[in-house]
């Protein structure tokens, strides 16, 4: 008779390392597109697409160094722009809980920073754009939205609901 084994709950705080290539180009493009895909008829699920912007580091460079940190995150990878870019997928109640999680990947990011790049980089900007899962046309709409956001607003934290 096979014995069950209860196993201890995870803690929420831990990063779950990941080997995941830095993903670029065609390449990211199309894992976003294919976990908006598996995604697509989730209402209560949100989408988070984050673009983030450094000083003292090139984006792919940060990708590449602290992609085991980040994966934790989500799905990690550059932006047709050049910057990072970080898929989040996660259920949330309401929009309102899209600040939260900012935070969250803003902390996280700065924690990478701090470990694996130069002592003068340091987190220029976040950008920010929230989706239900059942509103996403494709993976390019995202990326879109994520780098309108950009052309439009011209404070530091940005997002859409």
């Amino acid at each position: 008779m096979p014995t069950v084994q209860t196993l201890p709950a995870i803690d929420p705080g831990l990063t779950i390392s990941v080997a995941q290539p830095f993903l670029q180009g065609e390449d990211y493009l199309q894992q976003i597109e294919r976990s908006i895909a598996l995604l697509a008829g989730q209402h209560s699920l949100r989408i988070s697409l984050f673009r983030l912007e450094f000083v003292g580091i090139a984006a792919h460079e940060l990708g590449a160094r602290a992609r085991q940190s980040l994966a934790g995150l989500g799905l990690i990878g550059a932006l047709p722009d050049g910057s990072l870019g970080l898929l989040y997928i996660g259920a949330r109640p309401s929009g309102q809980e899209d600040l939260s999680v900012e935070r969250v990947v803003a902390e996280k990011v700065n924690l990478a920073l701090a470990l694996v790049a130069p002592s003068g980089a340091r987190l220029q900007s976040v950008t920010a754009a929230h989706r239900w899962a059942d509103e996403i046309a494709d993976a390019e709409d995202l990326i879109d939205e994520a780098l309108f956001i950009v052309k439009t607003c011209g404070y530091q934290l940005r997002r859409v609901s």
